[in-house]
């Protein structure tokens, strides 16, 4: 079995896409209302059979509820193989190709090459009646897929402030870009840094 933990900070993110209606629009793009403070810890594990778990952990130091997590991935995510936070078993979770969903949570103005998102929320979003609160510890959201992908990933939020990104303007909580941590990347390796230099371009500033 082979680990590899890369923490993640925020620079961009963007959230949500929680509910996965398709209306595609050419001009869709990411906007979010400031910087995010919250810092995600990736692990990769080598589950055998040539695929790979990924899976994020974080404390919510923002000032709001979390009440929705998305990942954005340039690769394919194995079909229902998504699971939420240990500690919101009952929430829903899921996986969509980037076309397949609202415009508001379409990140392709971040990376082009962006192909899915995998995002997790409870079932009564509506009601916003279920969050991370500030200063809680989650952990165990996760999904495999069969590619090996080291580089840092777009994620992103929604919070109890910041309401749905579909009915509050098109604007999200918070956005940021990951972040790797300088000891993950010794843990890598060459063989690792090399495969992130061949993504240099995943990482695009806008």
């Amino acid at each position: 079995m082979r680990s590899v933990r890369v923490t993640i900070w925020v620079v961009v993110v963007l959230v949500a896409g929680i509910l996965f209606v398709k209306t595609p629009v050419a001009s869709a793009s990411v906007e979010y209302m400031y910087a995010s403070p919250v810092t995600v810890i990736e692990t990769i594990t080598d589950i055998g059979g040539g695929s790979y778990e990924y899976e994020y952990s974080f404390t919510n130091v923002d000032t709001s509820p979390i009440w929705d997590f998305v990942v954005y991935t340039t690769f394919t995510p194995t079909d229902s193989s998504v699971s939420s936070f240990a500690e919101y078993p009952d929430w829903l979770s899921d996986i969509k190709a980037i076309t397949d969903i609202l415009p508001e949570y379409d990140a392709r103005n971040l990376d082009p090459d962006i192909s899915h998102l995998v995002g997790t929320f409870p079932q009564s979003w509506e009601n916003f009646d279920s969050g991370i609160e500030p200063g809680q510890t989650v952990s165990g959201f996760s999904f495999t897929s069969n590619h090996y992908d080291l580089s840092p990933k777009y994620y992103g939020y929604e919070t109890f402030a910041s309401g749905w990104a579909h009915e509050n303007g098109g604007m999200v909580a918070a956005a940021g870009q990951t972040v790797p941590e300088p000891s993950t990347l010794l843990l890598i390796g060459m063989g690792g840094l090399m495969l992130r230099k061949g993504r240099s371009g995943l990482l695009r500033r806008t």
